[in-house]
């Protein structure tokens, strides 16, 4: 298990924090804080390949990125949001 799936799930309280930045460092920022469902292989899988979808399009090979998952032993880390902010850019 990665570091970032372990602290998500360490003291018996699923929770993380997340903070992401635009471009530039000292520009539009948001923090979302929520409980966190680790979700392992073979389940991940099908979260896997939509996410890919959605940021790449389709894989020149499902079989080769399906094994690279596996071998990397990837999980999908969903989150439910109970806060987030600021309610202003940084």
């Amino acid at each position: 298990m990665r570091a970032r799936t372990r602290s998500a799930t360490c003291d018996g309280t699923p929770r993380v924090a997340l903070c992401a930045f635009g471009d530039a460092f000292f520009g539009p920022w948001v923090v979302v804080e929520g409980r966190a469902t680790v979700i392992p292989l073979p389940d991940a899988m099908d979260p896997l390949v939509a996410l890919y979808r959605q940021v790449a399009g389709e894989h020149p090979d499902w079989d080769e990125f399906r094994s690279a998952m596996a071998t990397e032993r990837r999980v999908v880390i969903r989150v439910d949001i109970e806060r987030a902010g600021p309610d202003v850019a940084g």
